[in-house]
């Protein structure tokens, strides 16, 4: 066997698993383990798209390559994802996580660049999300992250201590820290999680908790799609905003200790993505991969958006939430455009604002030293008139239900404002559902976790009644099923695993038998591949193999430019040379997951660096950062303090407290 090509290879194309361990003990062998096949296919990619399971385990404890893509742009996790096996999945992602922290720390690493050039800083950042539409303005998150780094010692605390899917979305405030210790000279990295409040901590790494495994095995496991963001620089370009009359290209922006500082506003504009959904799999052994692929041209332009199919079946692409605020942010600039229209409460809501940096100052963030506090406004929300009652036709009944009137309802809600342009506010909701609880179930249900959701359909003789807490903000919906609560949760989720296992292997079943009629259209005859055929020398060309599956591809452009304040010539404490060692890390990181660095990979490394050096001139720092991430949400990012004296930094804070137990620490997701 040893004298024949692509030993490795061959094995897994008999899915002989047994001769693939005893090769692998050759170390002369092992080396090619990364090798790829006249098709370009290393045995892991050959294995995984095959489905020949009992091979891929015997590489991955071998040292192959995990990250890198076949020649069709799919890695090996999102391969294993669409073949379902919930043991390799677990294990690819766990590796693929563990070599990105692996790479982080060591000689010659990110890490130890970074300490050369900052080997101490106290830092404080405050994010946000914004969005002018009242009832996503209310889900917006924010919170204030304060970052220690004292050689290979960080600390990072953080006042978001989970979410709550009850009704509309809402963070949980509390104090949570992440510590991390590095021994470089040993190549060992110690990770905890610490919960301030409960005093208690958590491992993180090198022993990775166990809702730290399922959660991520959960991710990629029965899933019926894999999405890929393919994003393209060659069109981005930077350029500094200048000022006019109304206008100015300057901006002071005040940080904590009342010290402020003067920055230039640079965009960032022209960047390009392809959206891919691979989707409809099936497994089919030793053929050719039948891979149909249809693409929607988004051409996107100032207040329009134009599509085009450039294929001959147009795109069957589901609804996503994406799609939805799209549709919202359209109907916002409409509502805007027109003249007459007023906005209550005297709330000012902006699509194109500038954020002048006057507005964020005044913020409710809870610090770290802080618990939250939030009024009392009960009878508020009790005497508050909804504006949507009047599409109700027996408002005076409130056992009163419509169908067509409830989905009415909920359009209206979606896009922000009702069919007079003004603009529903949470209150609105609210009121309209402590009035007529028949309405809107489906609507604030939808944001309660799928699982639970399912519970609550098969309570058919149940009672879902909602109750305003004293907070006035908050609805907490109560299932009153006649049952006593006396179960342990925990308890209950170990003993529907072994259920949640066979649900699986029916759903792997029937994944199967999902293209059944592109199975009928399928020539086997033709695409059937020996070994022989497969590993023919003349035969070059690349090859994906195995599956029938779709690729739903969407080309997009973003008008919106990413706005970024640059601090003048080395006036503050850091410029943006001393992050760039962590800027390169998290490029490598992003580029291996989202493989974009394929062909003419070499000019989007340029174009980055050429983007880098136009905002890095003069030794400027980036203070602020806004993303639009929707036409009706964007992300911001504004560090409001830094200090690089050692002595700011407090003596033992990167050490988990003694009074501390250890616990499950982790981010909580409430629906009740």
């Amino acid at each position: 066997m040893a004298s024949e090509t692509y030993p490795l290879h061959r094995c897994v194309f008999r899915n002989d698993s047994y001769a693939l361990k005893e090769l692998l003990k050759n170390e002369e062998i092992r080396k090619k383990i990364n090798e790829c096949d006249n098709h370009n296919n290393t045995p892991l990619h050959l294995a995984l798209m095959l489905g020949n399971v009992e091979c891929v385990l015997p590489l991955i404890n071998s040292g192959c390559d995990i990250v890198s893509s076949n020649t069709y742009g799919w890695n090996p996790v999102e391969e294993a994802t669409m073949l379902g096996n919930k043991e390799i999945i677990q294990r690819l992602s766990i590796t693929k996580l563990t070599k990105f922290i692996d790479e982080f720390y060591g000689k010659n690493s990110p890490l130890e660049q970074w300490n050369a050039i900052l080997p101490n800083a106290h830092l404080k950042f405050r994010l946000k999300f914004k969005s002018p539409v009242p009832v996503l303005a209310d889900m917006c998150p924010k919170d204030t992250l304060e970052v220690f780094k004292c050689g290979n010692c960080f600390r990072i605390n953080t006042s978001v201590t989970g979410v709550t899917t009850n009704g509309i979305p809402k963070v949980i405030k509390g104090k949570h820290s992440f510590v991390c210790q590095i021994d470089n000279e040993k190549g060992i990295c110690k990770a905890y999680l610490m919960d301030c409040l409960k005093k208690k901590y958590q491992e993180l790494y090198p022993n990775l908790p166990e809702w730290c495994i399922r959660n991520i095995t959960k991710h990629n496991t029965d899933v019926s799609s894999v999405y890929q963001f393919l994003f393209d620089f060659t069109s981005l370009t930077v350029k500094q905003k200048k000022g006019n009359l109304l206008k100015k290209g300057k901006k002071t922006l005040h940080i904590d200790r009342n010290k402020s500082y003067k920055a230039d506003v640079f965009k960032l504009k022209g960047l390009k993505t392809d959206v891919r959904k691979r989707c409809k799999e099936s497994v089919i052994g030793p053929y050719k991969s039948d891979i149909k692929t249809k693409v929607l041209k988004v051409e996107s332009t100032v207040g329009q958006r134009r599509n085009s199919v450039q294929s001959n079946t147009s795109s069957n692409s589901d609804e996503n939430i994406q799609s939805v605020f799209q549709k919202i942010g359209d109907d916002i600039l409409k509502v805007n455009k027109n003249s007459g229209h007023a906005i209550p409460n005297n709330k000012e809501y902006r699509i194109n604002d500038d954020d002048d940096d006057s507005e964020s100052e005044d913020e409710s963030d809870i610090s770290d030293n802080e618990l939250p506090t939030l009024p009392d406004n009960e009878n508020e929300s009790n005497n508050h008139v909804s504006i949507l009652e009047k599409y109700i036709k027996h408002a005076d009944d409130p056992n009163d239900y419509n169908s067509e009137t409830d989905k009415h309802l909920i359009d209206m809600i979606t896009r922000g404002y009702d069919d007079d342009n003004h603009v529903i506010t949470k209150e609105d909701v609210q009121s309209l559902r402590k009035k007529y609880p028949k309405y809107l179930k489906n609507f604030l249900l939808s944001n309660i976790e799928k699982n639970t959701f399912k519970t609550l359909e098969k309570l058919e003789s149940s009672d879902i009644n909602g109750k305003v807490s004293q907070d006035g903000k908050t609805i907490v919906y109560e299932v009153n099923d006649a049952i006593e609560d006396t179960l342990d949760w925990d308890d209950v989720y170990d003993k529907k695993h072994s259920k949640e296992e066979e649900e699986e292997k029916a759903k792997l079943q029937c994944q199967k038998k999902m293209n059944s009629n592109r199975m009928k259209d399928f020539d086997f005859e033709k695409n059937k591949l020996t070994e022989k055929d497969y590993f023919d020398p003349s035969q070059t060309e690349n090859l994906h193999v195995g599956r029938i599956f779709d690729v739903n591809e969407e080309k997009k452009s973003f008008d919106n430019s990413i706005k970024i304040w640059m601090t003048r010539d080395n006036e503050f404490p850091i410029t943006l040379n001393h992050i760039k060692p962590l800027l390169s890390y998290f490029y490598f990181l992003f580029f291996n997951q989202m493989n974009v660095m394929g062909e003419g990979g070499k000019n989007k490394d340029k174009k980055i660096v050429d983007i880098f050096d136009a905002l890095h001139s003069d030794k400027r720092y980036p203070i602020k950062f806004e993303i639009p991430i929707l036409p009706v949400l964007k992300f911001q990012l504004k560090t409001i303090e830094c200090n690089l004296d050692p002595k700011v930094i407090p003596e033992g804070i990167f050490d988990v407290p003694k009074n501390y137990e250890p616990g499950e620490v982790y981010l909580e997701k409430k629906t009740k």
